[in-house]
């Protein structure tokens, strides 16, 4: 028992680790050390490595279930992101960041750069940290909080948003899968692109 537990927690380790790769191939990029086609070969081969593990890490069968499951999850959190807007300025070092970077980037690097960070934040969080935990509503607030943890908020705003974000993603993975939930964060994350262009 002891010896499996071991192996999970360097497994999730060294996932945690691996998420750095993405940051890493654009920071080399916006250092003039890699061209524009050596980062976006490198991002398709993180991608491709990426796919590979959450393959390897679940078992994807479409159902509607899954649909209804992905329309009530978005739903809920844009209402709750919309609403704690409202309420709340909405402020994190993450997102401070990610909106230097995008001004930076050549767009499909960018879209590149939060694909991989959604498959790999999914890998990480609702496939490997989820699994550490014995009781599903254990695995669902832990990886929600390191989830906004991970996020950096700077306000209330931001704490609500991203722990709600990580909700979201956590009872899509519950009620689903992991697909699911990389799912869900794929599309969560191109509607958040698809706003800054409006």
């Amino acid at each position: 028992m002891k010896t499996y537990l071991d192996a999970r927690i360097w497994k999730f380790i060294g996932l945690y680790l691996y998420q750095y790769v993405n940051t890493i191939l654009v920071s080399l990029y916006l250092g003039d050390q890699l061209s524009l086609w050596e980062v976006l070969v490198c991002q398709l081969l993180y991608l491709t490595s990426l796919t590979w593990l959450l393959k390897k890490s679940s078992r994807y069968k479409f159902d509607q279930s899954r649909l209804v499951w992905l329309v009530t999850c978005l739903g809920s959190m844009f209402l709750m992101s919309v609403l704690v807007g409202i309420l709340w300025p909405v402020t994190s070092a993450n997102q401070t960041s990610l909106i230097s970077v995008q001004s930076q980037l050549p767009l499909m690097v960018f879209i590149l750069f939060l694909t991989n960070a959604s498959l790999v934040e999914e890998l990480v969080y609702r496939g490997y940290l989820w699994s550490l935990f014995p009781k599903p509503y254990q695995a669902l607030l832990v990886t929600s909080l390191v989830f906004a943890l991970a996020h950096q908020p700077d306000s209330l705003g931001g704490w609500l948003v991203y722990g709600s974000l990580g909700l979201g993603l956590g009872v899509m993975r519950q009620q689903t899968d992991l697909v699911g939930a990389t799912m869900l964060h794929l599309v969560w994350n191109g509607l958040v692109l698809l706003t800054t262009f409006l």
